[in-house]
Order: C-alpha cells, then structure tokens, then sequence
C-alpha cells in the first residue's frame, strides 16, 4: 500500500513539474510562436470555398484554361514572338523563371522588363514567368518546359512573399481573396533533404469532388499546409517583425529551393543567374534587413545574383507600385536594365552569342 502511495506521489510532482516546465516554456515564447491573426474572410477559408472561388472552379471544369495537373495553374510564354529550341550560335538567350513579377503582371506587353531588354538589345529574353508560383513550381517548370530551350543565363527570379508559397498546397489557405483556387505541388523536408509532394489534384475530377464535399476535402489538404495548420495549432512563424525567421522551416525549404534551382541549370550548361524583387514591405517600410538571411546564405553558397533593392528605391513610390502592388512601367524599365548592364559586365563567360544594345 505504502509503494502504491508513494508511486503516486512520484507521478504526480512529475505531472506539476512537467506543467510548469510547460507554462515556463510558452512565457518565454509567446511572442515567437502565438500564431499570427487571421480575419473572419480568412477563417472561413479554412471550412468553405467563397462563393467567387466556387464559381471560378466551375468556370474551370467547363473550359479549363490556365489549369495545369503537374504544377496546379500555368501560361503560355508571354510574348508575340515564338522561341525555337535550336537557336543560332550568335544568338545569346536569356530565359525568366518566377511569379507575377518575371510575368510583368499590372503592365502590357511592351512595358514588362523581358520585353524591354529585347528592345533595346539583341538578347532573345524569354518569360515563363507565372502569376502565383513560388519557387518550388518555377523550378519544375525550369525542369519540364525550359531546358529545352538551351538558354545562356537562366534567371531565377524571387519575390520576398515567395517564402510563404513554399509551405502551401491550395492558394485560398494563403490568401483568402485570391483569384486562383487551386491546388499546387510543393516541397517537404525528410531528413534534411527536399521530397516532393505531387500536385493533389492532378485531374479536374478532384474539383468537381471539391465542389461537392468542401469541408472534407479542405481538412485534407490543410494537413501539408502550413497556413492551414497555423489556424489551429501553434506554428513557427515564417516571419518575426516583418522580417524572415531564420529558424522557420520555411526558410529552410527555400534554401534547397535555390540549392536544387541552381545546381539543375548548372548540370543543363546554362549560367544561373538569381533575381531578387523586393516588395512593397521591403521597400517602403523594412529595408533590406526583411531578407538579410536569404542573401547571407546566397554569398555563403557563392551564387551569382542581383538585388534589385538600390535601383528600384531610386524610383518614386507613387511611380513604383501599380494598385496591386507589382512595379510600374518604370519599374519595370530599372529591372530591365539593372539585366542589361549585369549581361554586359559579365558576357565575356559566356562563349554562345554576344551582346549588342540598339
């Protein structure tokens, strides 16, 4: 009896001990790992489709334009001109990977930057640019549509936002207002190393079922989604102060986004070349410091790149933006020739091609 007594007592100050130990540890971290508020817009997004994402995915299931069943949404190339694979010795080609900033969304045709540099040089500049894509999705569209095209430099274009892309598998979890509500691939961690998770809906049969039982097929694919989890359970925030988490495993998952992205252009003989386009955060209210450990880890890895950060804060701010936020017509103009001039100073590596300016 004495033994069964003094068990019990053991377990028990194990039990408070644990607690305290507990509550200490969410005193000390509160601040680090409170998850971050989201509105009522955004918590039904969590249980139900909005009526616009329900009437998109119609629109989608009876003409399913932009719908892509490896990386969840594409576009064409956006120009006017066609690009051949085989190209002539003289011709030096630069091909665009990112999102809606390579894309060149908000301005026509003529005012984006990769049309600007084809403009006002003879470089073949080629946009697969695609509105939404986080690096993950760039980098397997690289893989299947853009190593066929045997460009010179392969930009790797990044928007500082990318990094919450990384860690989503259905856009509306994301960004409750979003205009596309689809699924996409990504990335997981497994042993240091990056795996990935297909495309969950690979057939537009998986949207009919969507439409038909919402609130069970959201539960499914929230349980790969980090802003779906973040709502109801305590996750590491991927920023702390507006500026990027250095122990988030978003971060981390970017980091061999850029390993794997640039190693892959390396092996197919083209020059890789990153591209950082600060956001609107980034240039009117943090500065720099808001990704200072992404391009720390860039200039550990030795990487070749360009931040656009200088050049584009030279421009006005009521000339910068567009509403939503991408760069204006001249901020489009300082990208493309903050490439111009990078291309310039570096064209001697390359033995395909040569640059002239018009």
């Amino acid at each position: 009896m004495r033994a069964r007594i003094l068990l019990f007592v053991t377990a028990l100050n194990l039990f408070l001990l644990l607690g305290h130990f507990a509550f200490w540890h969410w005193q000390n971290h509160q601040k680090t790992w409170i998850p971050i508020h989201r509105n009522d817009l955004q918590k039904k997004s969590l249980t139900q489709l909005s009526q616009q994402h329900r009437e998109k995915i119609k629109a989608l299931l009876h003409t399913p334009k932009g719908y892509d069943s490896e990386l969840g949404w594409c576009k064409k190339v956006r120009s006017r001109r066609k690009y051949s694979p085989t190209k002539s010795s003289n011709t030096f080609r630069v091909a665009c990977f990112g999102d809606s900033f390579v894309y060149g969304d908000e301005v026509e045709l003529e005012e984006v930057w990769t049309s600007l540099v084809e403009a006002k040089t003879n470089i073949e500049c080629i946009n697969l640019g695609v509105s939404g894509y986080g690096l993950d999705q760039a980098y397997l569209r690289y893989k299947r549509d853009g190593i066929k095209y045997n460009a010179d430099v392969v930009i790797i274009g990044y928007m500082l936002a990318n990094i919450n892309r990384h860690v989503s598998m259905f856009r509306p979890f994301l960004k409750s207002d979003t205009g596309i509500p689809l699924t996409k691939p990504r990335f997981v961690l497994k042993n240091d190393n990056l795996s990935l998770v297909p495309n969950p809906y690979n057939t537009l049969e998986h949207y009919k079922n969507l439409l038909r039982n919402t609130r069970e097929n959201l539960l499914r694919l929230g349980a790969l989604d980090y802003h779906y989890k973040k709502s109801y359970t305590i996750q590491e925030p991927i920023f702390i102060k507006k500026a990027y988490n250095p122990k988030s495993k978003a971060i981390t998952i970017t980091y061999h986004l850029f390993d794997l992205f640039y190693k892959e252009v390396q092996k197919n003989n083209s020059y890789p070349l990153i591209v950082i386009f600060p956001d609107h955060h980034s240039i009117n209210k943090i500065g720099q410091k808001r990704y200072k450990h992404l391009t720390d880890y860039i200039e550990k890895k030795n990487y070749t790149y360009i931040d656009l950060f200088s050049a584009i804060s030279q421009v006005h701010s009521e000339d910068l933006w567009m509403p939503g936020q991408h760069y204006s017509p001249k901020g489009n103009k300082v990208v493309a020739q903050e490439i111009i001039s990078w291309i310039k100073q570096n064209r001697s590596q390359f033995e395909r091609g040569s640059l002239v300016e018009k």
